[in-house]
């Protein structure tokens, strides 16, 4: 086992407990906090190539309120790391199990992240009768056909096993790819990486990564599946979903398969954060855990899908949203209409390029220079276009902020921008929409500047620069007023 060098201690200050495991190797774990003897504990399970070091934060924050167990899987963080071990799904659910049995828990809370999930929830799946609260944290425990193509690179044995523990390519990227909000400081990375120094010590790393089920063919498909067929058991546990949006490899697709099987949990979506979630965005992620952890009994009005109102004022004012219905219904008239003058223009620009037709009645008449012509019209085209995109977005946005969701979470065709779409982004994007369209006459002033009056210039860049710096001023305030950058809680 490693020994914690000096300079981690205040990044980990722990003693780690040893467990021997049914097959003989000694398992390295965490029980902080709680009080002495207890059988309720929050069991935080890692995944690959991280170890208890990446819920430190985490444990410091709860220990206070309750028993926290954090095990190094076998052949990771400061465990054992026999060449020769069955590093497979079922074997690690099984040193899970033996490990939380020799310790006497029999009320698990669950904190899970990558492949900690599966794990985790396949121990759940054995013992649903013992399972409390869940956090899930960028994992995943179902099949999925999306795996990164240089994690398909790293679970080949030529040259993937090479990569993976003679060139450090897992671990070692990990550190940074793994980040997107912030940078990891010098030792926090070393930290990470403490245990993956050698060949030898990261023969769980390689075997981690070479475990990822693709095909029914694969001997851990039938653990995978019968774990994930076990998730249908936990719909109505208290759940957090605390999701970092730029992950690499545990993506949106995995988010959204988790809001379908734990349909009734709470949604933290943090749009700039990455993999290593509790690390890039410890300061939203953990008070926002450490919050849901106070919530002790299963409160139906937290977790139902709708929330009740009682009051019958309270319920006319909620569905006094929908007078705002017809207004967007409107607005796709609107666009009907948009379309049909494009068309037209369109027409014009090729009969007059191609025909030989008269100039288009949107060009003024002292306009003669072909060039200027098909420029000015083009130009126009670009105008009407931009105008249907920011009808599009007061009409899907506006409808899904005010009125009612769209429920299009996991779709193939859903709008980035529409993933993360609230009151201040709308206005941002509608600002920024605006300075678009204001540009596109500016320019159309400017090519035809010579039969245009002074004046009408002169107020035509006051009204573009005002959109500029009001563009900037609700930037700056959705800046101040979400100084996080995320995406609004979901609370189902």
């Amino acid at each position: 086992m490693v020994t914690i060098p000096d300079w981690l201690k205040p990044l980990y200050p722990f003693t780690p407990q040893s467990f021997a495991t049914p097959r003989g190797a000694r398992m390295s774990y965490l029980d902080e906090g709680g009080a002495p003897g207890s059988d309720e504990a929050v069991v935080m399970l890692h995944g690959n190539p991280t170890w208890s070091f990446y819920y430190r934060e985490l444990v410091r924050a709860v220990a206070p309120n309750a028993r926290c167990i954090v095990p190094d899987h076998i052949g990771m963080g400061l465990s054992e790391k026999p060449e020769n071990y069955p590093y497979t799904l079922e074997a690690r659910i099984g040193d899970v199990d033996a490990l939380l049995t020799h310790l006497g828990v029999k009320r698990v809370h669950l904190v899970v992240h990558d492949w900690g999930g599966a794990i985790g929830f396949g121990y759940a799946a054995r013992y649903p009768q013992r399972i409390g609260k869940l956090v899930v944290l960028n994992t995943g425990a179902f099949p999925s056909p999306h795996i990164p193509h240089r994690i398909g690179l790293c679970k080949t044995k030529v040259p993937g096993t090479a990569l993976v523990r003679g060139l450090n390519a897992f671990a070692g990227p990990a550190v940074w790819m793994s980040m997107h909000r912030r940078k990891l400081t010098a030792d926090e990375a070393r930290g990470f990486l403490l245990p993956y120094d050698s060949w030898a010590n990261r023969v769980a790393v390689d075997a981690f990564v070479k475990d990822i089920p693709m095909t029914p063919s694969h001997p851990t498909w039938r653990t995978l599946s019968d774990t994930a067929a076990g998730l249908k058991h936990f719909k109505q546990n208290p759940a957090l979903i605390v999701w970092g949006g730029r992950d690499f490899c545990f993506n949106d697709h995995f988010y959204s398969e988790w809001k379908k099987r734990l349909p009734d949990a709470q949604s933290y979506y943090l749009e700039d954060a990455g993999h290593y979630v509790l690390a890039d965005a410890n300061t939203e992620a953990i008070p926002r855990i450490t919050q849901f952890r106070r919530y002790t009994i299963f409160n139906p009005a937290m977790h139902s899908s709708v929330r009740p109102i009682h009051s019958p004022l309270g319920n006319l004012i909620f569905l006094s949203r929908w007078l705002q219905a017809p207004l967007y219904v409107g607005l796709i008239i609107a666009q009907v209409v948009y379309v049909y003058r494009f068309l037209v223009e369109l027409w014009h620009l090729i009969a007059f390029a191609v025909l030989d037709h008269a100039a288009p009645a949107s060009v003024p008449a002292s306009v003669v220079d072909t060039e200027t012509i098909v420029m000015l019209t083009v130009l126009g085209l670009i105008d009407v276009v931009m105008i249907a995109n920011l009808l599009i977005m007061v009409i899907v946005g506006g409808y899904e902020t005010f009125v009612s969701r769209l429920n299009l979470k996991g779709h193939p065709d859903q709008p980035e921008w529409l993933s993360h779409v609230n009151a201040g982004v709308l206005k941002v994007k509608l600002a920024m929409a605006l300075i678009g369209i204001s540009s596109i006459h500016l320019l159309k002033t400017f090519i035809n500047a010579g039969s245009i009056p002074e004046r009408t210039i002169y107020w035509q860049v006051v009204i573009h620069v005002t959109f500029v710096f009001s563009a900037v001023a609700l930037a700056w305030i959705d800046r101040l007023t979400n100084p996080g950058r995320t995406a609004p809680v979901e609370a189902h």
